[in-house]
């Protein structure tokens, strides 16, 4: 089987939060996310259905940037 690696940000309250539930599962939030959190939201979202996907993102960066571009030649 081939893996994907992702990186995530989270914000310090809701890692404080993972981590006491890894804790009482006597794991890390690296593995809770991966073994716990995950497999339950996948069997949670097969329940309700197709999920409507958003939006791509790739080329936002590029936009934006050349939308400050853009502005700054204005100015």
């Amino acid at each position: 089987m081939r893996t994907k690696k992702f990186m995530q940000t989270l914000d310090s309250k809701q890692f404080v939060e993972l981590e006491d539930l890894a804790k009482k599962r006597g794991t890390n939030v690296q593995t809770f996310i991966r073994a716990i959190v995950i497999p339950e939201w996948l069997v949670t979202l097969q329940g309700e259905g197709p999920v409507a996907r958003s939006k791509p993102l790739r080329g936002q960066g590029r936009r934006l940037r050349e939308r400050r571009v853009a502005h700054k030649i204005r100015a």
